[in-house]
């Protein structure tokens, strides 16, 4: 299986299961694969939009602290006083 094909799973999965509210093992059934499988699924997409969240934490801390034009206007950050 490809990455393209499990990410496409795997997010279905978790938009059945936290979104239309479906039981796990109902959505197992209706995909055809192993409840161990929908589990795995869970697991997957869970670290994949920590991963998302937490990289986005990253960038707007940096952007706070390193003001550049990209990202000017988006930043409570004040130059050094004494400059």
């Amino acid at each position: 299986m490809t990455t393209t094909v499990y990410d496409s799973k795997a997010f279905r999965v978790w938009k059945m299961i936290h979104e239309d509210k479906v039981p796990a093992k109902k959505a197992a059934v209706k995909i055809g694969v192993s409840l161990a499988e929908i589990y795995e699924y869970l697991a997957y997409c869970k670290t994949r939009i920590d991963i998302l969240v937490s990289r986005k934490a990253t960038y707007s801390a940096i952007a706070k602290h390193n003001p550049s034009s990209h990202n000017a206007g988006h930043s409570n950050a004040k130059p050094p006083s004494g400059l």
